[in-house]
């Protein structure tokens, strides 16, 4: 008779618990080394334009995974989130075309350049988050009222999960590239995909409830991924109303700060900065001795304040410097 001590080995029972992290892995992976070759064909102003082209075909092939998966196995919920992430693709498509209207140069129309172009488009975007939002809404109060309970297979658990993944790795690849590139589009637009990926886990947990038959709890979800969109909807359109409004972009006293430290100046006041993050325009005055030509002033402070502000800040698009003798019956603020 066999000893309590000389017990069989147990059989291993985990290489099915960690497909989904190794799924994620392999996706990240491969998606990692596609935008990599991507970003590599694009260079400088191309670079925003370049991401939005990967990501668009990434959002459409989710987009129609869904779709027809949804139509294959008559589970609407899928067939409407995959509707809802065509909105993906056209806001790429938008994105596209504001960014490349952003880079025109400065004309006689337009003297400041074309970059809060960008920023209307984003606009769009985050009205489009309100929108997704509003679906939501309106298909958790069907949902509640008249629930559906369809034959559940294995295929829309597997689709869902793999668009899932493909979406976290937008969200985090398009916000990496959107802080790198300095361009708000690219963070609100990886937000809205995150948006995206809410929604799909509320498909998720909606299909499992149907499942184990407790559909009741899927609108109770929904809402509460409406609220956490109309959160980013609201950050969304706070950020880009600040800019078209003329928010300060730069804090005053670093401006006069950094044009103080120039030989020569002897006070700085009245600066101001405006524009998008990536593009900004700055104004200020300096106070010099009343003494010297304007030439002096020009080629002796007001150059090497301009070369100092766009090595501090190599987002400036344009620097209006306003050169003041330095009377004492002049009022002015002198920085300390």
């Amino acid at each position: 008779m066999a000893s309590g001590n000389n017990r069989q080995p147990r059989p291993h029972t985990r290489p099915f618990k960690n497909i989904a992290a190794l799924q994620k892995r392999v996706v990240f992976s491969i998606l990692g080394k596609l935008a990599l070759w991507h970003e590599n064909m694009a260079t400088n102003n191309q670079q925003k334009v370049g991401v939005l082209q990967f990501v668009f075909f990434l959002n459409l092939a989710v987009a129609l995974a869904k779709v027809a998966v949804g139509a294959l196995t008559g589970l609407l919920n899928l067939v409407a989130d995959g509707i809802h992430s065509l909105g993906d693709s056209v806001s790429n498509i938008i994105g596209i075309v504001g960014i490349r209207l952003g880079d025109r140069p400065a004309d006689d129309k337009y003297p400041y350049g074309y970059s809060k172009f960008e920023t209307v488009a984003t606009i769009v975007v985050s009205a489009m988050l309100l929108v997704a939002a509003i679906e939501i809404l309106e298909a958790a109060w069907r949902r509640a009222f008249a629930p559906v309970v369809p034959t559940i297979g294995l295929l829309p658990f597997a689709v869902v999960l793999i668009t899932v993944v493909i979406n976290l790795f937008v969200y985090w690849y398009e916000r990496k590239r959107g802080k790198e590139l300095a361009s708000e589009f690219l963070k609100v637009d990886a937000n809205h995909t995150l948006s995206d990926v809410f929604v799909s886990m509320t498909v998720l947990v909606g299909l499992v409830l149907l499942k184990i038959g407790y559909a009741f709890v899927d609108p109770l979800v929904s809402v509460v991924i409406v609220f956490f969109i109309l959160k980013l909807f609201y950050s969304n359109v706070k950020e880009a109303a600040e800019i078209l409004c003329d928010s300060t972009r730069i804090p005053k006293q670093d401006i006069e700060r950094v044009a103080s430290s120039i030989a020569g100046v002897r006070f700085c006041h009245a600066a101001r900065s405006r524009g998008r993050e990536d593009a900004v325009f700055m104004d200020l005055h300096v106070g010099v001795d009343p003494d010297i030509t304007v030439e002096r002033a020009h080629q002796e402070v007001s150059r090497h304040i301009e070369a100092r502000l766009r090595e501090r800040y190599p987002q400036l698009i344009s620097v209006i410097i306003r050169i003041e003798p330095d009377r004492k019956e002049l009022p002015c603020e002198h920085t300390t």
